[in-house]
């Protein structure tokens, strides 16, 4: 009876770190979409000091070695040092130009409930043998995105294919068997505590103050145009 109680406590804390998780990304937009013009601007002022550094230091060591400086060669250089950097800003982009739906409390309910369903049948911190197939790896990384998205429709689209997985191996119910859960459940709880004193989670009650926010824009309108 204690195994089912310590397994049923390792259960809770996995979905609850998922939807910490969740939250946390929710957080990290929010903060984007907030101060996402200056963000851009910033970025792209760093981007250019970097470029500027990068092509002053290839120059003089293309010097340094008697070889003459091709531009082609040096933009080829500068594409492949700095694509991490545009990638970054991209996203960025992608993110501030995103428009976020407003969900109501019964959606979100769906959305809780469902997820909770599917991770409770092939998260792989609870089923770790059944994840090794390929089919239901891909499932589940298509399940955290659709949850990460609120995407309740998807959701439903995935449910069906898991059931389906699901008898297609033999699998009626599922039981849950964890090693070393005493350790696994310790693991988790730090996990959690690592998200929530963290950035983006910590930015949570820093966004909820309209004050803070202001003077924060003001400190990123001062830093581009120094």
């Amino acid at each position: 009876m204690t195994d089912d109680i310590k397994i049923e406590e390792y259960k809770n804390l996995v979905l609850r770190r998922e939807a910490i998780n969740k939250e946390a990304l929710a957080i990290q937009v929010k903060y984007i979409k907030a101060f996402g013009e200056l963000i851009v601007k910033e970025y792209n002022l760093e981007i250019k000091c970097i470029k500027l550094k990068k092509t002053i230091a290839y120059c003089q060591s293309r010097k340094n070695r008697g070889q003459s400086v091709v531009r082609a060669q040096l933009d080829e250089y500068l594409e492949s040092v700095l694509s991490e950097y545009y990638a970054e800003l991209d996203d960025i982009v992608a993110v501030k130009n995103s428009k976020s739906e407003k969900l109501s409390e019964i959606e979100r309910y769906k959305i809780k409930k469902l997820y909770r369903k599917l991770a409770t049948m092939i998260h792989p911190d609870l089923h770790p043998r059944l994840f090794e197939k390929e089919d239901i790896a891909k499932y589940w990384n298509r399940i955290c995105n659709a949850y990460n998205r609120n995407d309740y429709k998807d959701l439903q689209a995935l449910e069906v294919l898991v059931v389906e997985a699901m008898k297609n191996y033999g699998e009626k119910e599922v039981k849950i068997d964890v090693e070393n859960v005493e350790e696994k459940i310790a693991q988790i709880k730090r996990e959690i505590a690592g998200i929530e004193n963290n950035d983006p989670y910590r930015l949570k009650e820093f966004l909820r103050n309209k004050e803070a926010v202001e003077e924060k824009k003001e400190e990123f309108r001062k830093s581009i145009e120094e």
